[in-house]
């Protein structure tokens, strides 16, 4: 499938604005209704889900989180909300901060690459493939480096 020049494009500026702002800081932006959320872009929402996350707010990032979203990521397969809230809230508590790496969209999906610095290592690169559906994201394929996490339980004795 030949890639979309004007979306590559998009992503770009959509990384610049996040870049330059540093975060969404508005309160509306904090409590989007569901019809603000259902007419944003697949890239736009994985950008507002990745953006929250990494500010370290749960809550804000699981507004963009469907009910039944299926996420498969390196441990497994991870069925619904409570249960992704679970997976992810332990990750979010250690985070120091992240760096957008690239992100691309079309009309039902996003892609976001980034960076992690965590309180046991300074790099741990990662990447989401979403499918949105009225704003929610659905699914979830989630790849992350797991090598440095492994060296750092090494290194501490685990």
């Amino acid at each position: 499938m030949p890639i979309d020049r004007r979306k590559v494009l998009a992503g770009a500026a959509a990384l610049a604005v996040i870049a330059a702002t540093g975060a969404v800081r508005s309160e509306e932006s904090r409590n989007m209704t569901a019809a603000a959320m259902s007419e944003q872009t697949p890239l736009q929402t994985a950008l507002a889900y990745h953006q929250a996350w990494s500010s370290r707010d749960l809550d804000r990032a699981m507004q963009y989180i469907a009910e039944d979203i299926v996420c498969d990521a390196p441990a497994g397969r991870i069925a619904g909300a409570a249960a992704y809230r679970a997976f992810m809230a332990p990750f979010v508590q250690m985070l120091k901060g992240t760096k957008m790496l690239a992100a691309f969209g079309n009309e039902s999906s996003a892609m976001v690459m980034y960076d992690t610095q965590t309180a046991l290592v300074d790099s741990a690169p990662g990447a989401e493939l979403v499918t949105v559906r009225n704003g929610k994201i659905v699914s979830s394929r989630f790849l992350f480096d797991r090598l440095p996490f492994e060296e750092a339980r090494r290194k501490a004795g685990r």
